[in-house]
């Protein structure tokens, strides 16, 4: 290859590239062009007719690629189907309007080659085209659109249409495009203007006898019919003005917004008409008011106030929010004066530091890294919400937070421990005896056992399903709520002995209530009540379980929900596969059960290495 032909394929080039995206004909075009610039090597010049076209064809695939790629296989972990259907049906539809051109071009490609593939048809349809195209326009001007989007256009449209790209097929200097939009103009009467048809790859496609034409609605032209108020009197001196909103950028008509107006009284008939119509003219330009630029120099505590008011309550669970609320107290008085965009990681990261060594609200102490790591999820999340509105481009929290020093080891107590805690929780009333015992035995969380019913569970089959827990708000009383993930809601085991207890603890709250209210127990009350019926708090346990660890002399690191993971150690110590307890934990991956318990491990690695060294004998 020479200077030359290097030069007659920039040219080339630059046609293909101009002409591709517009309703031209790209091989008309460049039939037009080999007149003027030809390759020396024919057989090169055809091969580089269809090759210069990819470029165009790729950037296609790119740019629509979430509206052509029907399969979306995230969706599989939700149990969900993997299947966008209206796009299958898109592709349908595409096949269909591909047929007339295929069979044509399968059975005269090389008859429509030597009649039709010259520079003086090619001008020809240029010119009678561009007349037909004004033609068109002007005869489907303050049309309504009868098509809107892509789901509307039925299999016959689809196939009419594809018979109008039969002159794309047959004469070059046809657009395929463009006979695509004169035909879906004269089926649907579709305004031009608002109405998009998107060729793909145009002349490549045309040397394959194949054509793909994807209609859309143009995003620039967002409403397909003028925005206009109408005016229908309601009553005596009452007037209803609707107002149309158009349609959305996926053809979608969007909902018209109304106002009722009554004129004064006063007022004659021809004065009255006059100023409804000026409302009228008022309404639709504050519907069609453009909403002004957002506010991006707004400060924190700005914004927080509005997140507060309308972004929180909807967006999280309450006692997500109620403790996001507590977190702010301490966000605001640091960082709330600081615009947004001047939210830095540097600045965030002194003040992780500085609530490091700052007291806590009781007075006991600093705040702990848990807490601090709360600070920042609830920062996080705060400006997440700003991002996703459009007051920040990106979050300056995200990855800013990093906990200081070794990370706690979680309280596990061994097995002689888990030993004198039984004993000791058999020196307590029942209702403490089965509770403590219960957590220990099942691994559930200290909320998830207050709120348990008795309808949960199943003598028979010793199951108790989870499906509940209660939650302390700070200064608030206790709620019920589900669990936040699929995976805890779940069925825990019950061993025979447990079971007895259960029914033991049972039959000392029947008792009760025929003492106290001559009542017998429901089904639906919680196994451990208050006697207003309502669930007991959880933080009732933790203070009499630090009671019972310090009346025994037990590790007073030791809490309620240590018992959860003392439950899931011993399971892992039996030889337990770690999904089976990520399960009854009621963890959603099982990757958190190795990171918490990791430690759990360490007697099964050591077992492990024994029997592969009597194995190889080192």
């Amino acid at each position: 290859m020479g200077i030359f032909d290097v030069f007659v394929a920039v040219i080339w080039g630059i046609v293909e590239g101009i002409t591709e995206w517009l309703p031209v004909s790209s091989t008309g075009h460049m039939i037009l062009v080999e007149e003027f610039l030809k390759f020396q090597d024919e057989q090169f010049s055809q091969m580089f007719l269809v090759v210069v076209q990819l470029g165009a064809i790729l950037a296609v695939v790119l740019l629509f690629w979430s509206r052509i790629w029907p399969f979306r296989f995230t969706k599989r972990e939700r149990g969900e189907s993997i299947i966008d259907w209206k796009i299958m049906q898109m592709w349908f539809k595409i096949i269909v309007a591909c047929l007339p051109a295929a069979i044509v071009g399968i059975l005269f490609d090389d008859w429509i080659d030597e009649v039709f593939y010259n520079a003086y048809v090619v001008a020809g349809a240029l010119i009678v085209y561009g007349i037909l195209f004004i033609i068109v326009e002007n005869w489907n001007k303050g049309r309504k659109s009868a098509i809107t989007s892509v789901t509307e256009i039925g299999y016959d449209t689809a196939l009419i249409i594809g018979i109008f790209q039969l002159l794309a097929a047959v004469v070059p200097g046809t657009s395929r495009s463009g006979a695509t939009i004169i035909g879906a103009a004269f089926v649907s009467n579709t305004q031009i203007f608002g109405q998009k048809i998107v060729g793909y790859g145009d002349s490549f496609l045309s040397q394959l006898s194949v054509c793909f034409v994807v209609p859309q609605v143009n995003k620039i032209t967002l409403r397909s019919v003028q925005n206009m108020a109408s005016i229908r009197k309601r009553g005596s001196n009452s007037y209803l003005i609707v107002v149309s909103r158009g349609y959305d950028y996926e053809g979608n008509r969007l909902k018209s917004v109304q106002k009722t107006v009554k004129p004064p009284k006063e007022y004659t008939p021809k004065q009255a008409e006059k100023w409804v119509k000026e409302q009228a003219i008022l309404f639709e330009r504050e519907v069609q008011h453009t909403p002004e630029p957002i506010n991006r120099s707004i400060t924190l505590a700005k914004y927080i106030e509005h997140w507060v008011a309308d972004v929180g309550p909807k967006k999280l669970a309450d006692s997500t929010y109620q403790r996001d609320l507590q977190d702010i107290r301490r966000i605001l008085p640091a960082l709330g004066n600081y615009k947004l965009t001047d939210l830095r990681k540097e600045v965030i990261r002194e003040f992780y530091e500085e609530m490091r060594h700052s007291p806590r609200l009781d007075g006991r102490g600093n705040l702990s890294e848990k807490s601090v790591e709360g600070l920042h999820n609830t920062l996080c999340g705060i400006l997440s919400a700003a991002v996703d509105e459009g007051y920040l481009t990106h979050n300056p929290a995200w990855r800013c937070y990093k906990p200081k020093g070794q990370k706690k080891e979680r309280p596990v107590a061994d097995e002689e421990t888990v030993k004198k805690l039984i004993t000791a929780f058999e020196g307590q009333s029942m209702k403490y005896e089965t509770y403590f015992k219960l957590v220990l035995a099942t691994g559930l969380r200290r909320g998830e056992a207050c709120g348990l019913k008795w309808c949960d569970i199943n003598w028979r089959k010793r199951t108790i399903h989870v499906q509940r827990g209660v939650v302390k708000l700070s200064h608030q009383e206790s709620i019920t709520k589900d669990p936040k993930t699929t995976s805890g809601d779940r069925m825990v085991y019950l061993s025979k002995e447990m079971c007895q207890l259960l029914k033991a603890w049972r039959k000392e709250c029947e008792w009760d209530r025929q003492q106290t209210a001559n009542e017998t127990v429901d089904e639906d009350d919680y196994l451990f009540r208050q006697p207003n019926g309502k669930p007991m708090n959880p933080c009732t346990f933790t203070y009499r379980f630090k009671l019972i660890l310090k009346a025994n002399n037990l590790p007073l690191d030791l809490n309620v929900h240590s018992l959860r993971h003392t439950n899931a150690s011993l399971l892992i110590s039996q030889g337990v596969d770690v999904r089976t307890v990520a399960s009854l934990l009621g963890h959603a991956q099982a990757s958190t059960t190795l990171d918490i318990y990791a430690h759990a491990f360490d007697k099964n690695k050591r077992k492990a290495q024994e029997k592969l060294g009597k194995a190889i004998g080192l």
